[in-house]
């Protein structure tokens, strides 16, 4: 019987860690995400919020292949979850982008971070072919004011991010 129920538990946790995490980067998944962004909102902890983008993304999947952009997507999460601290959330928020909540962050500390992930992202050497034998991001960042709804600062970092794209991608914007 002891037996049976360890074996029960340790099922229940893989389960529980499939329900809350991407199965192709490891990255905890958008429920994850968005329940942490609420909680973070009602706390009243100052923090950072930055959407990434695979700039071009498209491109390597329909010139290179789907297993490639497979590859592309695993190392750019494994760079972004190796760039943050334990109490930072870095999470994939569906397709080519994912988000990255910074505590107690302000513009700068945050922009600091989303450098370091961008230059490292780009430096990044790749065994199997991609165009122009680069992978870049776009990241679009917002600070919590204290006030702000999630919604209201999922819309900021989203317009940055589309600044930073609009601004000739691989670059961070703060908005």
């Amino acid at each position: 019987q002891r037996r049976r129920a360890r074996q029960l538990e340790t099922r229940n946790e893989a389960l529980a860690w499939e329900a809350n995490h991407d199965a192709l980067t490891s990255l905890p998944n958008r429920r994850v995400f968005d329940e942490t962004l609420g909680m973070w909102a009602s706390g009243g902890v100052p923090f950072a919020l930055a959407t990434l983008d695979i700039d071009h993304f498209k491109n390597v999947n329909d010139t290179c292949s789907h297993q490639v952009g497979d590859e592309v997507l695993a190392r750019v999460a494994q760079t972004i979850a190796g760039a943050v601290r334990d109490r930072d959330l870095a999470a994939r928020y569906g397709g080519e982008e994912f988000v990255l909540l910074i505590a107690d962050a302000d513009a700068a500390s945050a922009s600091v971070v989303c450098e370091r992930i961008r230059t490292s992202i780009a430096r990044l050497l790749w065994d199997v072919p991609v165009p122009n034998g680069q992978v870049t991001v776009s990241i679009g960042l917002t600070v919590w004011d204290g006030e702000a709804s999630t919604e209201v600062l999922l819309a900021r970092s989203d317009a940055a991010l589309y600044a930073a794209k609009g601004g000739g991608r691989n670059r961070t914007v703060v908005g």
